[in-house]
């Protein structure tokens, strides 16, 4: 009982310490907890004619720090300043701040554990004054971070060659160099941070040790860790991981079919892919284009060669927006590349026939999100501007996301435009750098969101500065099934013993230790009726063979279209399954419903041979 007493009566203390106000006065406060109001507190304005200087100081030896949640003030007319330590003497943090200037900021004293806070206002017009949340924070004690141990090997200095979807396991821990001088750190009350660079990111406290599968391609794996006082390592990890690529089997053959004794006959190649290191191209900031105003929003490229510059008007691939706006005669779109050459998309102020025309669906009257429409700008677009849209725009019904009925108003359809502007003005941009879209919304009453944007460069006119791809030892070529008597370098012969559908693997191992393959299937047959056929494949092709739906059939013998020959399909013992008429030189034909097997299509005297999976 005594124990829980004393846990009582410290959640008491800790939620009146929390919940205590303090009015801008004339004193002396001692606290690490509660908030800070103007002199009117948080439901009336402060007075005229106030002249008051409070101090702030931490309980704990601590810094103590101050959030404003709101400020709104007299601007010019009334003063508000901020001194770091006791009094005016301190070093200024604020001075004289402006309405509205402190909001969502965080001010700390710097070793003197104390704030002091100076106001005055004017004989006439008072305003709701501040909202700021007090709290304390001992100074940061330095720590680093480092990676000890990772479950595969570092192919250089901090990069890991690995198998794609395979875990890898790293294990990391911190050196706390002042511990204990104001507060306990240890890695149990450390958050790591863990970022591993294709959009996984876990976050929690004392979790030195992760796992991770990592798909094709490469990834950045990045680390860092936030002490129990919210501060951050002095340093953080940076590691590669490259893993293999998926490989391209093409020309991997495997006889089709056999009758029960015969050999099967195989051939392994396989190809590597290359991998090209995407190009950071995309900005996914929600933009709110409010009226008679500017936007910016960026896009930073690192990606090319220092001396890659567009060289033609076509370099450019597109540049596509996600947005919605409740009028399109409004708004001006542009792009500023990294030197400040720039090309007009969109001008719908400055065009005559854009007025009134919705973009995308917004939702007219409110400043909520509408539904965006992807609006596209190239070079070799077929298509004319957007803005000659105007001249003769369709119109659309819907129902907005505020549940009001829109009907047939006019609106620019989404899709891919010329620029408004001349592509030729970009030529000499360099391609690394701040890339700015630019929007200027010149009217009120109306306003629209851009969702995202991204800029994509045709990636034939230029060379990534990292690609890759995986090298196969031909002796690492391995077929594996049923009673393979040999194989070299891929090439081998096999006897199946059982019938029906039979698979064999041809597997390979890859520079980076990894193996990949792929099945193919040959179909054994009793055969005990043999149909005595000619294939002739320059009369008749099928494909595809193995089958599980349809085969076409491509006829190359005009003499068996002019006499409108019967097609007809037989099974191994004979029987005719199937029929159809010789509809052309090439035409499809459904066989879904014929059981697996091997069977033998007859047009007059031709004859070939296919199988159904």
């Amino acid at each position: 009982m005594r124990k829980l007493a004393t846990i009582t009566l410290l959640f008491i203390i800790s939620t009146i310490l929390n919940g205590q106000t303090y009015n801008m006065s004339n004193d002396t406060i001692y606290t690490c907890g509660g908030t800070f109001y103007d002199s009117g507190s948080d439901t009336t304005y402060y007075q005229d004619d106030e002249n008051l200087t409070m101090i702030f100081c931490s309980e704990n030896g601590a810094e103590i720090q101050f959030y404003f949640e709101e400020f709104e003030i007299e601007t010019n007319f009334d003063s508000f300043s901020i001194y770091d330590g006791i009094g005016i003497s301190g070093t200024p943090i604020v001075y004289n701040a402006n309405s509205g200037s402190l909001v969502d900021q965080t001010f700390i004293s710097q070793g003197s554990g104390c704030l002091t806070f100076v106001f005055s206002s004017d004989g006439s017009v008072t305003y709701p004054g501040w909202k700021a949340n007090i709290s304390c924070k001992f100074p940061c004690q330095d720590f680093n971070v480092a990676i000890n141990t990772v479950s595969e090997p570092f192919y250089s200095t901090d990069t890991i060659r690995a198998c794609q979807n395979t875990p890898i396991t790293f294990s990391a821990s911190c050196n706390y160099l002042n511990n204990n001088i104001d507060y306990l750190q240890n890695d149990s009350t450390s958050i790591f941070h863990w970022d591993f660079g294709d959009g996984t990111i876990i976050d929690s406290i004392g979790l030195t040790t992760v796992s991770h599968n990592f798909s094709q391609g490469i990834s950045n794996v990045f680390l860092n860790v936030v002490d129990t006082n919210g501060c951050n390592s002095s340093n953080y990890v940076l590691l590669t991981v490259i893993t293999n690529l998926t490989p391209n089997f093409s020309g991997t053959t495997l006889t089709d079919s056999i009758c029960g004794g015969e050999l099967v006959n195989f051939e392994g190649n396989v190809f590597s892919n290359t991998y090209y290191e995407p190009i950071n191209n995309i900005n996914e900031d929600i933009i709110f284009i409010e009226d008679n105003d500017t936007y910016t929003s960026s896009i930073f490229i690192t990606d090319f060669y220092l001396s890659d510059t567009i060289a033609d008007s076509t370099f450019i691939e597109s540049i596509c927006m996600d947005i919605e706006h409740a009028y399109a005669g409004d708004l001006q779109i542009s792009i500023v590349c990294p030197n400040g050459q720039s090309i007009v998309l969109f001008d719908g102020y400055g065009n005559s026939d854009i007025g009134g025309e919705f973009i995308g669906e917004p939702t007219d009257q409110s400043t909520n999100p509408g539904i965006p429409y992807t609006y596209c700008w190239s070079s070799i677009s077929t298509n004319t501007t957007l803005e000659d849209m105007g001249i003769a725009p369709p119109t659309y019904s819907y129902i907005d996301n505020d549940s009001n009925v829109v009907t047939n108003h006019e609106y620019l359809p989404g899709g891919t435009y010329q620029a408004s502007g001349d592509w030729n003005n970009l030529i000499g941009c360099p391609l690394n750098g701040e890339w700015v879209l630019k929007v200027i919304d010149n009217m009120g009453s109306d306003d629209g969101y851009i969702f995202n944007w991204q800029i994509d460069f045709d990636s034939t006119k230029y060379t990534p500065t990292y690609s890759y791809n995986n090298v196969y030892s031909e002796s690492s070529y391995l077929w594996s099934g049923q009673n393979i008597s040999s194989q070299n370098n891929g090439i081998g012969i096999a006897s199946p013993s059982d019938t029906g559908l039979v698979s064999y693997t041809f597997s390979v191992t890859d520079d980076f230790g990894c193996i990949s393959d792929t099945t193919l299937f040959t179909y054994v047959d009793n055969c005990t009726f043999i149909y005595n056929y000619t294939k002739l494949e320059s009369k008749i092709n099928v494909y595809p063979n193995p089958t599980i739906e349809s085969i076409t059939i491509e006829v190359n013998n005009n003499e068996l279209i002019r006499n409108k020959e019967i097609i007809t399909i037989t099974d191994l013992t004979g029987k005719i399954v199937k029929t159809s008429d010789l509809h052309s030189d090439n035409f499809t034909l459904n066989v879904s419903e014929l059981k697996s097997g091997i069977y033998f299509i007859k047009i007059g005297n031709t004859t070939n041979k296919f199988i159904k999976e």
